[in-house]
């Protein structure tokens, strides 16, 4: 199975494109690997803040 999100270098690209920068190779890893698998690490996260991450990563 192909993954939405890659890394490559500090850049992660979602469907091929650029979609984010991040501070290093591994933090652009980790990212792809959290957005891949669809999970949301963070509390206190209400259902409107969830909603908009929900959108603007897997929508």
């Amino acid at each position: 199975m192909t993954e939405r999100f890659i890394a490559c270098g500090k850049e992660v690209l979602r469907d091929g494109e650029h979609f984010a920068d991040m501070r290093s190779p591994g933090a652009a890893t980790a990212a792809a690997l959290l957005f891949n698998r669809g999970v949301l690490i963070c509390q206190n996260v209400d259902e409107a803040e969830f909603a908009l991450v929900r959108e603007e990563l897997w929508g």
